[in-house]
């Protein structure tokens, strides 16, 4: 049902359903009641515009933070995280649900 979890996260899940991603973010919006924690490899991340342009050309999660402003998510942080992985850098995103 809606609202039922007070807490939404996902480490590096996203990036696994490309061609699911609003679908995901729209999901963990509509049963999360409060706050929601994506560590994903968002676009601001990427340290080098190598790693932006790779990341582009390939069939990855590759969108930007404002997606998850899209499907109703206030951002309340969004750093990247030293932890790097060989091809793309981890970003953390903590949102909160808009009251609507």
């Amino acid at each position: 049902p809606d609202n039922t979890f007070d807490f939404a996260f996902t480490l590096l899940v996203i990036e696994q359903i490309p061609h699911l991603y609003e679908k995901a973010l729209a999901e963990a919006h509509r049963i999360v009641r409060l706050r929601a924690v994506f560590v994903e490899a968002f676009c601001e991340a990427q340290k080098s515009i190598f790693q932006r342009m790779h990341l582009a050309n390939v069939d990855h999660f590759r969108k930007g933070i404002q997606e998850a402003e899209r499907v109703g998510f206030s951002i309340l942080k969004f750093e990247p995280l030293a932890l790097d992985e060989i091809k793309f850098r981890l970003g953390l995103l903590v949102c909160e649900k808009k009251i609507r």
